[in-house]
């Protein structure tokens, strides 16, 4: 179902705010039209096809007779829900499109606590799980609606009817093939290694793998939620100068949240997955966990050449990327997971991060046409290095005093960041002079604070 969005989310955005920082409004209706009526089609015909092959799809699994008029019926629900999700995400892109995250968190903190408050409700008073995702369906419709309200309220030009222009469907398409085929890419690709590691290994080496994977998977999720704020920027943005100085200031404070979240976990995951589930299993998982923390310390800095390409309106580079990172990964864990089991998998997530430091030079050099590699270096080379230090300071701190209970354990990764932070900052205010990036993000969190001080 995922597939059926086609990648028009991101091409919704990238226009609407080009053209809503110029004042076209029938450029971004022609935009915003397109995509809602392509989403509008889409999510009809997907819950037409599961209303009708329900009963077909059900019948691949192994369930039992008694339990699946459940199954299909929770599988239809699943079709209507997603056509709510589906529409409800085009206009929730334009808060995201006019730089409004402060009205999509707060539909987003609405809506969670409602469904939360009302989930755990129905859960202690015995309801079931068809009770449950009609609780999914009510919240995925309320975010529907919230968010179809902060359009109008934040674009009140904006024209709801589903009706597209030639024009409209060939920007959309033109731009959202390629976030498209990412985004297969991302889809089979990121499932390789586990097929691979249950083919080689066994299942139960999935597990082993799949737990410090989900680890730093969401803690990179969330380094680029924080990043999700540059595409919108970039596509507004005139002029190279101005590109370039958001480019390196966004790099620097996204590679730093990156380092602060990373270099704790690669030092302390397997104590940490040693008293959140056991010492057996941190023992089996501890060796590939610590090499994809490791290779993660360095990826925060990606997330700002994905938003350049996106809001310069050349997606056809992420796709590439995608792609090339793709293949080699699955290269690596066909020679790398039969010799060395998970493990080789943690090799391939090393090697695999090389690609993202050339694009980081080549994004510079030919993107940016930028000739001189120092300002590069020191909002990266330099902090990874610092990185690297913090971390042998870890693991010798680690040796001293054995983090054996959670507060041991918490006391030592505070620790560990404060000092990494304060190495940061210092060493960016000395090189940056007075253009350095730590300034910059340290101005923004301050301001940040004061306006919703001020609000409260």
């Amino acid at each position: 179902m995922g597939l059926m969005s086609l990648g028009l989310g991101d091409a919704t955005i990238r226009y609407v705010a080009y053209y809503g920082s110029r004042s076209d409004i029938s450029g971004v209706n022609r935009v915003f039209r397109a995509t809602l009526s392509v989403y509008l089609a889409s999510g009809i015909f997907t819950v037409i096809v599961v209303m009708l092959a329900s009963p077909i799809i059900i019948s691949f699994f192994s369930i039992s007779p008694a339990e699946k008029d459940v199954a299909i019926l929770l599988l239809k629900l699943s079709g209507i829900s997603f056509l709510f999700s589906l529409v409800g995400g085009v206009f929730g892109a334009i808060p995201q499109a006019y730089q409004r995250y402060d009205v999509s968190t707060k539909i987003t903190v609405t809506v969670t606590l409602i469904q939360a408050t009302i989930t755990i409700y129905f859960v202690l008073h015995g309801c079931g799980i068809v009770c449950l995702v009609y609780i999914g369906i009510a919240a995925t419709l309320l975010t529907l609606i919230l968010n179809l309200r902060a359009a109008k309220c934040i674009e009140p030009k904006l024209e709801f009817s589903p009706v597209p222009s030639v024009k409209g469907l060939k920007e959309v398409f033109g731009y959202g093939i390629y976030s498209f085929l990412s985004q297969i890419f991302g889809m089979a690709f990121s499932s390789s290694d586990r097929l691979l590691i249950g083919i080689f290994t066994g299942s139960t080496a999935v597990g082993f793998f799949t737990v410090p994977q989900d680890l730093a998977l969401r803690a990179l999720s969330l380094i680029a939620q924080g990043g999700s704020v540059l595409f919108p920027k970039f596509s507004t943005i005139v002029g190279l100068k101005e590109q370039i100085r958001l480019y390196l200031n966004a790099t620097w404070s996204m590679l730093f949240m990156s380092i602060i979240i990373f270099v704790p976990l690669t030092i302390f995951i397997s104590d940490f997955i040693s008293l959140w589930v056991s010492k057996e299993f941190a023992v089996k998982c501890g060796v590939v966990g610590q090499l994809i923390a490791f290779s993660s310390i360095i990826r925060g800095a990606f997330v700002t050449y994905e938003a350049l390409f996106k809001g310069l309106n050349r997606p056809q580079y992420v796709t590439a990327l995608s792609f090339i990172v793709g293949i080699t990964s699955l290269g690596l864990n066909s020679i790398l997971i039969p010799r060395y089991g998970i493990v080789g998998a943690g090799y391939s997530y090393c090697v695999t991060a090389l690609w993202g430091v050339a694009t980081l030079l080549i994004t510079w050099k030919y993107v940016l046409k930028c000739s001189n590699y120092m300002p590069l270096a020191r909002i990266v080379l330099f902090p990874v290095l610092i990185a690297l230090t913090c971390m042998g300071l870890g693991y010798q701190l680690k040796l001293l005093i054995p983090p054996q209970n959670w507060f041991i354990l918490g006391t030592e990764v505070v620790t560990i960041d404060v000092v990494t932070a304060f190495m940061l900052i210092c060493f960016e205010k000395l090189l940056g002079k007075k253009n350095n990036c730590a300034e910059t993000l340290i101005n923004g969190m301050r301001n940040a604070f004061l306006v919703k001080f001020q609000k409260i």
